[in-house]
């Protein structure tokens, strides 16, 4: 790959700044941005992470990560400013030994905290967006799992939180040389939310590992591992158990397919457990639902593989869905919500699989994939075949190579 654009191949030094980042450090935006950092050093490049968790550094599979002793969980005013203040002094730190070529900015807070030193912002940068930030937090984030804001959210709302967090990603995606968008739903979002230039906006979607996803060489025998009956019809998701996510309309789902008698898996952790628990005893289903919580990295293909349908319920800004991939790569059929990019990485592989929002929605949409043979084996061979072809994580850290080379040509 020649980032200089001229005949000779040469490395860019990159570094990532974000959030979170493994390990330690879980979720669809850690997933993608690991797996991305893993394939440019794999292809010759020098990363640098500097991200929140434990003071110190780490070194895995090639990359450095610097974290800056913030933990990246914490909310409030209080973690924010910190986040900010840290990600200015790590990078600030940071550069002259580093000197890299460019910043990749990732979250508002540690990308504004990485621009506020004089240094940051004289380099070039490229920016991801994954939601618009503020319409999620005046939408979902400060909900409380009873529905309802609380007193901090409520005297944050009259403060004009959600300005202040959009002035910050305005500033960030202003500045960047080029934004990195992981759906054209997201791409239009970006325009739509943010003012963002389209001509600025390039596409580097997820992919999925398809080593470590696979089919099931026994799946009775994982069922077994798990405690799970034989000739149960058994519906998985995994998710973050927060509002956004619509889990309640699909315990509410799973209580209208009371006839199909499906168990239903919820692998995460979040705010909503009580009230997901909740549903289920209103619904009449507590023992159908179960909630492993958060399962090892190791552990997790299981659950893909003990399953006969994932589904994927979000209520909205979905911007790609990472555990869609894994699930098809595990031969494991997705129904999803027609939110954000899940619609895009559902329809071509089957649009029966692409559902509305809603628990009758969702319940029709469960029902017609088991009624018509999408939960069949015959349809597990397609899903993998379509998910491996389609998503390799080489091709995504390509279209990144090619919006770091636009970025350090100047081009914007």
């Amino acid at each position: 790959m020649d980032l200089a654009g001229g005949g000779g191949a040469r490395a860019v030094k990159v570094l990532l700044v974000s959030e979170h980042f493994p390990p330690g450090f879980r979720g669809g935006s850690a997933t993608y941005l690991a797996s991305l950092a893993r394939g440019l050093v794999r292809r010759g490049h020098d990363v640098g992470v500097v991200a929140g968790g434990k003071a110190g550094v780490e070194h895995e599979e090639g990359v450095s990560i610097h974290r800056t002793g913030v933990d990246p969980a914490g909310t409030g005013p209080r973690t924010r400013v910190a986040q900010v203040l840290a990600t200015r002094s790590a990078v600030r730190r940071l550069l002259p030994s580093l000197a890299p070529d460019l910043l990749h900015l990732n979250h508002a807070y540690p990308s504004l905290g990485a621009l506020l030193g004089s240094r940051g912002r004289r380099l070039p940068c490229v920016a991801t967006f994954y939601a618009p930030y503020h319409l999620e937090w005046r939408a979902f984030e400060h909900v409380g799992p009873d529905g309802k804001r609380n007193r901090a959210s409520r005297a944050a709302a009259r403060l004009g939180y959600g300005g202040l967090v959009e002035g910050i990603e305005r500033a960030v995606f202003r500045r960047a040389r080029r934004v990195l968008a992981l759906s054209e739903s997201s791409r239009e979002q970006a325009v739509e939310s943010l003012g963002v230039d389209p001509g600025r906006i390039d596409l580097v979607p997820g992919g999925v590992d398809g080593t470590r996803f696979r089919p099931a060489g026994d799946r009775s025998e994982v069922r077994h591992r798990l405690g799970i009956g034989a000739d149960r019809l058994v519906l998985l998701t995994v998710r973050r158990l927060d509002p956004r996510m619509g889990l309640e309309d699909l315990v509410r789902a799973a209580a209208l397919l009371r006839r199909l008698s499906p168990l239903l898996l919820v692998v995460g952790s979040g705010r909503l457990e009580g009230r997901l628990r909740e549903v289920a005893r209103e619904e009449g289903i507590e023992g159908e639902v179960r909630f492993p919580g958060s399962v090892p990295d190791g552990a997790l293909p299981d659950y893909y593989r003990a399953a006969d349908l994932f589904v994927l319920p979000s209520r909205g800004l979905e911007a790609f869905g990472l555990v869609t991939l894994e699930a098809l790569a595990s031969g494991l059929p997705v129904v999803g919500t027609d939110v954000g990019g899940t619609g895009e990485i559902l329809r071509p592989l089957d649009p029966r699989l692409v559902s509305g929002t809603g628990p009758e929605a969702l319940a029709a949409a469960i029902e017609r994939a088991h009624r018509e043979g999408l939960c069949a084996p015959a349809f597990a061979g397609r899903c993998r075949t379509y998910a491996l072809d389609r998503f390799p994580w080489e091709r995504a850290v390509e279209a990144l190579e090619r919006s770091y080379r636009a970025a350090l040509e100047g081009r914007s």
